[in-house]
């Protein structure tokens, strides 16, 4: 999908559009948008070249301002954000499984897509990816900008799914795997907030961003389709 205010909302990309290219650079991967990126200034208008439904398309594309967050004050108050978040998401997710057998929540709408249980899966494994991506920063270890695509693999979803089993149970531990991310934003160092804030930014933004966006931007349509798909199989 796109962002609210994002130029490439305004510019009228959709979710499934197949970007194939920005500024004349082949878009490969994730990465590839790093060197599109290169020499570019928000104000810019470079052209995307793009499919939809098998239509190769053209648009410009105004780069918007990378919004930077206020830094949490402290690890405390960052937990706290992440636990706001968390109590809000896990009561919406609540309400749309309202009234959903166990055994419709293990069905699939489609081939290859996922079944609400598997949802709640890929949850749980984003909080424990979250965790050890924590955990690299504070032991020194290099880190990419973000997790990828890492709790998507299928194997380790179905994995957590057989081992659970119910729903309830996997939304107990989730609510237990987010409880034991919002400890460990809680425990980090002072040394680490103060000395290597960039790295705490980084944590700070994913927690304000990218894990509000996870479940409301990427996912929520998703839960909605796959409950509604379940209830009339």
């Amino acid at each position: 999908g796109t962002g609210e205010n994002t130029g490439a909302r305004a510019a009228g990309l959709l979710k499934d559009d197949v970007l194939v290219s920005l500024n004349g650079v082949p878009l490969r991967d994730p990465t590839s948008f790093d060197q599109a990126l290169k020499g570019l200034k928000a104000g810019d208008r470079p052209q995307v070249e793009y499919y939809r439904g098998g239509v190769k398309q053209s648009v410009a594309l105004e780069l918007g301002k990378f919004p930077i967050p206020e830094l949490p004050a402290s690890p405390g108050e960052l937990a706290a954000q992440a636990e706001q978040i968390h109590q809000r998401t896990n009561a919406e997710m609540r309400k749309l499984f309202n009234g959903l057998s166990d055994a419709q929540a293990g069905l699939r709408p489609a081939e290859k897509e996922w079944s609400v249980k598997e949802i709640v899966a890929h949850f749980i494994l984003c909080e424990r990816d979250i965790q050890s991506w924590t955990a690299n920063m504070l032991t020194d270890n290099d880190v990419p900008d973000s997790l990828m695509f890492q709790p998507n693999a299928d194997e380790r979803i179905g994995a957590l799914v057989a081992r659970l089993g119910n729903l309830e149970a996997l939304m107990g531990e989730l609510e237990l795997a987010e409880a034991e991310t919002r400890a460990l934003l809680a425990s980090l160092p002072e040394q680490f907030t103060v000395r290597r804030k960039h790295l705490y930014r980084r944590i700070a933004q994913w927690i304000q961003e990218v894990l509000p966006a996870h479940i409301d931007e990427e996912h929520h349509e998703q839960i909605e389709k796959a409950v509604e798909a379940a209830k009339k199989q």
